[in-house]
């Protein structure tokens, strides 16, 4: 965690505890590689990352402090010329993919479903920021991949 930038450190450390709290296994790789290239993102893009990261894994501990497993995997590494960061964690509640970007859409009662939403629109502002979300083997995984070069 030393290594990574301060935004991206500051929601990791302010998140572990939450998940200690809720007895969430948290694992978290991070490449070396990725080191010297979070200086090429420039600082509006590091502030976008910086909000999807935060609502991405506020998603992952809400989602994954009610499952049966408890469980959150972070990942960051470099791959074609850009930053990804691999967030997957373990839900209980049915998912309906293609409705979670919606305004007031939650699978966590009401008065909720705003995170995603303005996920969507930060993203859809940004060419270099990408974000994909799926479910793959019973987790729900969010792809962050930024451009470096």
């Amino acid at each position: 965690i030393n290594n990574l930038p301060v935004g991206i450190k500051g929601v990791l450390y302010y998140k572990i505890q939450k998940t200690k709290n809720y007895n969430i296994k948290l694992n978290l790789y991070y490449s070396k590689e990725v080191d010297e290239k979070w200086k090429t993102i420039g600082y509006k893009n590091y502030t976008i990352l910086c909000k999807l990261f935060g609502i991405f894994i506020d998603n992952a501990l809400e989602a994954a402090k009610t499952s049966k497993d408890k469980c959150i995997i972070v990942d960051i590494y470099k791959k074609n010329k850009k930053i990804n960061i691999h967030i997957e964690n373990s839900f209980n509640d049915k998912i309906k993919i293609n409705e979670i970007k919606k305004k007031n859409i939650s699978t966590k009662g009401a008065n909720r479903g705003l995170g995603l939403y303005i996920a969507n629109k930060l993203q859809k502002n940004n060419t270099n920021i990408k974000v994909r979300q799926y479910i793959k083997n019973s987790k729900f995984i969010t792809e962050l991949k930024i451009n470096i070069e």
